[in-house]
């Protein structure tokens, strides 16, 4: 059976209480559970520069291909119902979106143990690279362990 839910990177803000209201509908009543993860770009300091947002760049293909096959996996392992998760591309202000996800089981702990694994992979597997912005344009490129 097919995953109900979505993937895809998007260049708008994220909706995550819409989200969370689409991935309870896609579960046709069989979860008892959901979780919705949502990571924010914080302030925060990398090198000499004071974050003030994150611009986020793909190949969006390879991207998109990556996180539907994440998303897919994520079903199999924790025995979903229904999931989805979102990525953002472009600049990201403190405070808001840069990623969703959000995951519908039957109990909570396959629930919770699903969104932690999406985004352990998200993190680890997926082609997107984050630079950093201050508030006076200057740049550089971060990634796990900081900046480049």
């Amino acid at each position: 059976m097919d995953l109900p839910g979505r993937s895809a990177l998007v260049d708008a803000p994220l909706d995550a209480g819409g989200l969370a209201r689409e991935v309870a509908d896609r579960s046709g009543g069989r979860a008892g559970a959901q979780v919705t993860f949502t990571g924010l770009v914080r302030a925060d300091r990398v090198g000499a520069l004071r974050v003030r947002a994150l611009e986020f760049e793909a190949y969006p293909e390879m991207a998109a291909a990556e996180l539907e096959r994440i998303r897919v996996e994520a079903g199999r392992r924790h025995g979903l119902v229904a999931c989805s998760v979102l990525h953002r591309l472009g600049a990201v202000a403190v405070g808001a979106p840069s990623v969703v996800v959000v995951a519908a089981a039957a109990h909570r702990a396959e629930a919770f143990q699903a969104a932690a694994w999406v985004m352990d992979e998200v993190k680890r597997r997926l082609p997107v690279w984050k630079r950093a912005v201050d508030g006076g344009g200057g740049r550089t490129w971060v990634d796990a362990q900081g900046p480049r």
